[in-house]
């Protein structure tokens, strides 16, 4: 996506313009944006799978909102994966199933915090470990508090990693997957 450099000044007005109010005179970066020669900004910079990751579950540990997320981070997800996300909040009004949970966290619960691990790599996608720790923000990583632990899998998709699903561990395996979750929400509001 490009954005107009004249559209910063609305953002940044402390930037310089160029005379006759051109486009302001920036910086070659600018945040996560880089200037091109024909005065656009080119799109986000690229991220590694676990930084991808890592930024999804900050911006969620602010705002403590599974649909503000989603809809702050959708760069985040695929666009397959974040339309099924939008279709499931769509509960007929006569009733119907929906997300009772976070997906990100695997819980109903409040977390405390996260840890994103390595990446394993293959080809065009990625696989990022993540624990998330759960109960009340004040007591931390502490060892007595309840774990989550899910894998995070992203695809190289125009020129960034996307997410495409998130499976939790359950009983040993990973076994809960959050796009078959979102499937069935569908699949099941659609017949009603």
């Amino acid at each position: 996506m490009a954005v107009a450099l004249p559209a910063l000044a609305l953002h940044w007005p402390h930037l310089p313009l160029r005379r006759g109010g051109a486009a302001p005179l920036v910086p070659p970066l600018v945040g996560q944006w880089r200037a091109q020669s024909d005065g656009r900004l080119a799109g986000r910079f690229a991220e590694s799978p676990e930084q991808v990751v890592k930024r999804l579950y900050t911006v969620h540990k602010n705002l403590n909102n599974l649909e503000k997320t989603v809809h702050q981070c959708r760069t985040c997800f695929t666009p397959s994966f974040y339309n099924l996300f939008l279709q499931s909040l769509k509960t007929p009004p006569s009733g119907g199933d929906f997300l009772d949970y976070d997906f990100l966290i695997n819980s109903q619960d409040e977390w405390s915090d996260f840890q994103v691990g390595k990446a394993t790599l293959s080809g065009d996608t990625a696989v990022v470990p993540v624990t998330v720790w759960l109960g009340e923000t004040s007591h931390g990583r502490d060892p007595k508090q309840t774990k989550t632990v899910g894998s995070v899998y992203l695809t190289h998709l125009a020129g960034q990693y996307q997410i495409y699903d998130i499976k939790h561990k359950g009983n040993g395996s990973y076994g809960r997957s959050v796009r078959q979750d979102l499937k069935g929400i569908v699949e099941a509001n659609s017949k009603k």
